[in-house]
């Protein structure tokens, strides 16, 4: 399922299968206690989502530039916290064609300074991208898949640190990426996104493109 629709479905379902299972279960084993059974929702049903760090923010993602529509794509993380964040281990998925987890990066040196932005793209700031500055890593994997934007990172230990799932707009007349609200919150609610409405550190002569690469975000500016 996705992000989107966890907690969707009544408690009440789960709890009418749960009890289903249980009535199996104690016609095959009758001796079970009656009370291991009964705190067993409480073990193994859970409609709560996994508990965030949010060591790392997603920031801002672009699906396409009047450049390029088809493969202009990036997205920039954020780091809220006080403390340097080496991205060796850290992993992204929701970014690619496939849909697998990918490496942020391949160097163990890499790192994003406090309250800084790191930007990963398909392209760098080429002819084929609407950007005028260099991402600090290239991945011509960077594609987001069809539909809505579906995206999970999560630090070296496995832990989840931030997710996103958010519908794209229908009318896509004009290119502008999708920044986080401040103060950042919930990503998996549409209406801590943003569209950009500025144009910064982007190529000149651009009409139609709006993101704010390395720079926070519109509403801010």
């Amino acid at each position: 399922d996705s992000p989107a629709m966890a907690g969707r479905y009544p408690q009440s379902c789960h709890l009418d299968n749960f009890y289903r299972m249980t009535l199996g279960m104690r016609k095959q084993w009758p001796a079970l206690p009656l009370a291991i059974l009964i705190l067993m929702p409480q073990i193994t049903l859970s409609d709560a989502p996994p508990e965030l760090t949010h060591q790392l923010i997603i920031n801002e993602m672009m699906a396409g530039s009047e450049v390029n529509p088809e493969k202009d794509h990036w997205f920039e993380l954020y780091n809220p916290t006080d403390q340097e964040i080496l991205l060796f281990g850290w992993q992204i998925r929701g970014v690619t064609e496939g849909g697998s987890w990918i490496n942020l990066v391949e160097e163990d040196y890499r790192a994003i300074q406090p309250h800084d932005f790191f930007l990963i793209s398909h392209y760098t700031n080429s002819r084929s991208s609407a950007l005028a500055v260099r991402p600090q890593v290239n991945k011509s994997s960077i594609q987001f898949p069809p539909g809505p934007l579906q995206i999970e990172l999560k630090d070296p230990e496995g832990q989840l640190t931030d997710q996103v799932y958010l519908e794209r707009a229908a009318d896509e007349s004009e290119f502008r990426s999708y920044e986080r609200h401040q103060p950042f919150a919930d990503g998996l609610l549409a209406e801590n996104w943003l569209r950009a409405t500025k144009a910064i550190h982007l190529k000149e002569n651009l009409i139609q493109t709006f993101a704010t690469p390395f720079s926070p975000n519109s509403e801010v500016l």
